[in-house]
């Protein structure tokens, strides 16, 4: 079941049932969208994640099934999200649809690059995200809020689009 956006609350403290003012943060106000996924392969924290599109894969098992996405397999560009917890396969895995996550990127981005899945052909690694070029045909999957690296090595805190 998808999370929904449709209630907000906007409320930072709330009364308890003896009516005394207790703070609830701003977590409350997360309005990142999560789904729950099967790992078909190992997912590592932060990898930009697809459904497993893969010829053997029944089409049932393709809507529930992730994997690193990859820009040089497609079999693997049918991004979702970014995975908020590692998971070996068949384990249960939480993806960030829409909204702030820190994803695993290559060197070299900037706050406020267009973000795209990068490609292992060029020596990265599957499930992590590059600068998005201008001639790049593949749909651009975010924006970097953040310099790689400026709060985790090797990630980047991002502005993740809906693109499923």
């Amino acid at each position: 079941m998808a999370t929904s956006t449709l209630i907000q609350y906007l409320e930072t403290s709330q009364r308890d049932g003896f009516g005394n003012v207790v703070a609830v943060g701003t977590a409350s106000q997360n309005r990142n969208q999560t789904e729950v996924f099967v790992a078909a392969v190992a997912i590592s924290v932060g990898d930009l994640v697809s459904l497993d599109l893969r010829a053997a894969t029944s089409d049932g098992t393709k809507l529930v099934s992730v994997v690193p996405a990859d820009l040089s397999s497609a079999d693997t560009l049918g991004v979702v999200g970014v995975a908020t917890e590692a998971a070996a396969v068949g384990e249960k895995v939480t993806v960030v649809l829409k909204g702030i996550a820190l994803v695993n990127a290559d060197a070299g981005i900037a706050a406020g690059d267009a973000l795209s899945v990068s490609a292992t052909g060029s020596g990265a690694t599957a499930g992590f995200v590059a600068k998005r070029a201008a001639a790049d045909l593949y749909t651009c999957v975010g924006v970097a809020l953040e310099a790689t690296g400026a709060t985790v090595a090797s990630q980047v805190k991002a502005l993740i689009y809906k693109v499923w």
